[in-house]
């Protein structure tokens, strides 16, 4: 959850920062370092929520789900409330978009994520 709340906080979830950031990825393709420095940053953080995601499977005796499935949702969650923020930030609840993020926690994780 940490992570996840991290990524709509103020000082992240900032109009000016999305929409460079946006940007940055929409240049990633034509350039290669763009691309490489993409995908080691992306690599750093999809590896520490499945690593997560992969701990508390283990710890809650989850079954049925997999680490990797939970932490691509996870990341697109946020990537996604980036998105919607940068084109509608007037309308944007940043309660609401991590309530949606605890109650997704909870489906998979009730035992760690109580609601």
């Amino acid at each position: 959850r940490a992570l996840t709340e991290l990524d709509l906080h103020r000082s992240i979830l900032d109009r000016s920062k999305l929409a460079v950031w946006f940007a940055f990825w929409s240049e990633v393709k034509s350039r290669p370092v763009y691309q490489e420095i993409c995908e080691q940053v992306d690599e750093y953080y999809d590896n520490v929520f499945l690593a997560l995601c992969s701990q508390l499977i283990v710890q809650g005796e989850y079954k049925d789900v997999t680490a990797s499935a939970i932490s691509t949702a996870l990341n697109s969650m946020t990537n996604g409330m980036w998105l919607s923020y940068l084109i509608s930030p007037k309308h944007f609840d940043r309660r609401g978009a991590m309530q949606a993020i605890d109650e997704y926690l909870h489906s998979i994780f009730p035992k760690h994520f109580p609601l």
